[in-house]
């Protein structure tokens, strides 16, 4: 046997022995999960943000924001969960409650999570609330978020130049199968 034709014979031979029978079927068990981070809701407030144009102390501030971060067939058909992470310093002398909603187009409440208590001089206080895959098509339907700060009431004044401040963020965990195309 010529060296030519043996070397041949010794790679199909070891070409042969590393080729199993392809499974072409295990296509249909793709799975792409990604994961995104988005900026939501930051905001600084003091004294007088609780205080009425004759100088009332005022519990509860309100405010809300249109959050278009749902929309978009991307969203509807992949979003499996979403974690919404606050971080919040209070330097208050007094406990606050921070309550987030979620609303559709019409202002229907469509998601209300459940009260963040943030006990007083507190900083950097951390906590994440989720929502899960069985919850998740209540809060894709909405476009609006109300955030409602309350102020512990009692009769004590607060501290000299107090700061509430809260930054937020969303991680929006997606998934795409083959049964999805």
């Amino acid at each position: 046997m010529t060296p030519r034709k043996y070397i041949l014979m010794c790679f199909l031979l070891f070409f042969m022995s590393c080729v199993n029978d392809v499974d072409f079927d295990q296509v249909d068990d793709i799975e792409i999960n990604t994961v995104h981070r988005a900026s939501l809701v930051y905001f600084t407030t003091n004294n007088e943000s609780f205080l009425d144009v004759l100088g009332n102390q005022v519990l509860t501030i309100s405010d809300t924001t249109t959050l278009p971060i749902f929309q978009g067939p991307y969203t509807e058909n992949y979003l499996v969960r979403a974690d919404f992470n606050y971080n919040i310093t209070n330097t208050f002398n007094r406990d606050f409650t921070i309550q987030y909603e979620f609303l559709s187009e019409d202002y229907m409440r469509t998601w209300l999570f459940d009260p963040i208590e943030v006990p007083s001089n507190t900083v950097d206080y951390e906590i994440t609330q989720s929502i899960t895959e069985d919850n998740i098509q209540q809060v894709i339907e909405s476009n609006r978020v109300v955030i409602n700060i309350i102020l512990e009431p009692t009769n004590e004044p607060t501290n000299t130049n107090p700061e509430l401040s809260l930054q937020s963020a969303a991680t929006f965990y997606y998934q795409v199968t083959t049964t999805d195309e």
